[in-house]
C-alpha cells in the first residue's frame, strides 16, 4: 500500500494525486516499481492513467468520486455503464497477461478529462505480471494476496495461480455488494436482485469450469441482463396501470397471500404463496374476499393451484403471480396493520 498526497499541477492549474511508496526498504521500492510500471503497460482509457512518474513516485488524475462511494446513488442504467467500462480496461490488461488480484469497489473510479467521463480501475499495487516481466521477488508461499471477501478461491490458494477468472470473481463480488450493499464473506455464496441474479451467480461460481471465463463473455452476458430490467420494468408499468384502484378487500386478501407460506423459484427468485384468509378481525366476510380473488385473478394478480406452505403443507389456494408480486413490493405501505 502506497502513501497518497493531493498536489496541484501548477502548469494546468488542476488537482492532482502523489503515490509513492509508504516504506523505502528494497522490498517495498521493488514492488511499487511493479506497480508503476504495470498500470504504465495496461495503458488503456478505463485504466487510472499515469500522468508523470520518476523511480519512487507516480502522478494521476484526481478522480471525482470512487464505487465504494458512489454505490447506494447508482440506478441499473449506471450499474450496467459502470460494468461495461471496467470489464473493458480488465479485458485490455488481461490480453497483456497482467492481472490486477484486488478488484474491489475502492479501487473502481470515476474520472473526468477532456476525453470525457468514465470509470476507471486503479491501484495495481498486488498485479501480477507475465512471467517474462517477473523479478527477484515472489509472492511467499501460504501468503494471501487481495482483500478478504473478493479473493476468488483459486487465488487463495495460491496467488500465484491466479489468471483472468480470478478478476472475474472479484469483479463479481464487487458487483453484487454494489447491488445489494451487503459486504461479501469469505466463502459464502453472494446474493443479486433477481434481473442480476444469473450473471453475479456465474461470475462468482466457486469453481473454474462454472464460471464466466473473461471480461470479454462478462460483457456479453449484460446483453440478458438489460433484457431482464426490460421485462422488470414493463411489469412495473403493467402492475401500476392494472393495480391503481385496488379495493381494500383486494389489497387485504394480496397481504393475506403474502403472509400465509412460500415456495421459491429458484429460476425467478419469485416468491408464490398459498391462500389462507383471516377475516374475523378485518371486517371481510368471505364473499368479499372471494370476489376480491376473483378480481385479482382477471387483473393477472394471482393465480390458484394446489402449493406447499412454509410447513411443507400441500394447500389448494392461490398464490402471487410476478405482476402481483410487483405491485405488492411497491406498494407496501399499504399493507399497513390494521390494514384498513
Amino acid at each position: 500500500m502506497g502513501r497518497i498526497l493531493l498536489a496541484t499541477d501548477t502548469v494546468v492549474g488542476t488537482e492532482v494525486i502523489i503515490k509513492e511508496p509508504r516504506t523505502r526498504d528494497a522490498l517495498s521500492l521493488a514492488r511499487f516499481r511493479r506497480e508503476r510500471e504495470e498500470q504504465q503497460r495496461a495503458k488503456h482509457q478505463n485504466v487510472m492513467e499515469i500522468l508523470e512518474s520518476g523511480d519512487d513516485w507516480y502522478v494521476m488524475p484526481k478522480a471525482l468520486y470512487s464505487l465504494r462511494k458512489s454505490a447506494p446513488s447508482m440506478l441499473d442504467l449506471d450499474v450496467m455503464a459502470m460494468l461495461w467500462n471496467v470489464t473493458k480496461g480488465l479485458a485490455h490488461a488481461h490480453n497483456l497477461d497482467i492481472v490486477h488480484r484486488d478488484i474491489k469497489p475502492s479501487n473502481l473510479l470515476y474520472v473526468a478529462d477532456g476525453r470525457g467521463s468514465r470509470w476507471v480501475v486503479a491501484d495495481f499495487g498486488l498485479v501480477k505480471r507475465p512471467p517474462q516481466h517477473t523479478t527477484l521477488f515472489r509472492t511467499g508461499t501460504g501468503a494471501v494476496i487481495g482483500t478478504p471477501g473478493y479473493i476468488a478461491p483459486e487465488a487463495r490458494a495460491d496467488p500465484r495461480s491466479a489468471k483472468a477468472p480470478a478478476d472475474v470473481f472479484s469483479l463479481g463480488c464487487t458487483l453484487s455488494w454494489v447491488l445489494t450493499g451487503v459486504e461479501p464473506q469469505e466463502g459464502r455464496p453472494v446474493d443479486a436482485p433477481p434481473a442480476w441474479a444469473d450473471l453475479v451467480g456465474r461470475m462468482t461460481a466457486p469453481a473454474l469450469e462454472d464460471r464466466i471465463p473473461d471480461m470479454a463473455s462478462v460483457r456479453a452476458d449484460l446483453g440478458a441482463v438489460d433484457a431482464n430490467l426490460r421485462r422488470e420494468n414493463a411489469a412495473r408499468r403493467m402492475a401500476r396501470s392494472r393495480g391503481g384502484a385496488l379495493r381494500s378487500a383486494e389489497v387485504y386478501s394480496l397481504r393475506q397471500i403474502l403472509e400465509a407460506g412460500y415456495t421459491e423459484s429458484a429460476s425467478q427468485r419469485l416468491w408464490s404463496s398459498a391462500w389462507r384468509v383471516h377475516t374475523d378481525a378485518c371486517g371481510f366476510n368471505m364473499a368479499d374476499v372471494r370476489l376480491a380473488l376473483a378480481s385479482l385473478d382477471k387483473r393477472g394478480f394471482v393465480a390458484g393451484g394446489e402449493f406447499t406452505d412454509r410447513d411443507g403443507e400441500s394447500v389448494a389456494g392461490y398464490y402471487l403471480t410476478p405482476l402481483g408480486w410487483t405491485w405488492a413490493m411497491e406498494n407496501s405501505s399499504r399493507f399497513s396493520d390494521p390494514p384498513f
